[in-house]
């Protein structure tokens, strides 16, 4: 669930509070969800900025690197710091990529910290989840 929730978090928020003129939006119109995406629309309420365009890069990124350490957390290979070092690799390198014009897009520090409390936060609920398994004898 953690891997899971946070990224339909990220795309509810994405489907409802964004502009319409995303690529995903013409991708509902093609598999006749207008009508559905629309409903949701209706019915959503104002939130604060930092919710639509922040929020799901944190949860985005939290979801990721929850994901990878889970699975890496008691392996042995030095492969797993490649693997647990991906997410904070593209999500604070691409930001930096935007800051000195790499990457197009626009540089927000906001989202570096977000990026950064959300890895924070997932590693430690991995950590948390992989210990009671392993204390329990599920591991």
């Amino acid at each position: 669930m953690h891997g899971f929730i946070p990224v339909f978090i990220g795309s509810m928020i994405y489907v409802i509070w964004r502009g319409t003129s995303l690529l995903m939006f013409r991708w509902f119109d093609y598999l006749h969800l207008t009508g559905v995406v629309a409903t949701l629309r209706n019915l959503a309420f104002e939130v604060p900025e930092w919710v639509i365009y922040n929020l799901p890069n944190g949860l985005w990124s939290y979801s990721f690197l929850f994901i990878l350490t889970y699975i890496w957390f008691d392996s042995k290979a030095k492969a797993r710091y490649l693997w647990m070092s991906l997410v904070p690799l593209l999500s604070i390198g691409s930001e930096l990529g935007q800051f000195f014009g790499f990457i197009p897009g626009t540089f927000d520090v906001v989202d570096l910290i977000f990026y950064m409390l959300f890895m924070c936060l997932s590693v430690t609920s991995a950590v948390k989840v992989r210990g009671k398994e392993i204390y329990f004898g599920r591991a």
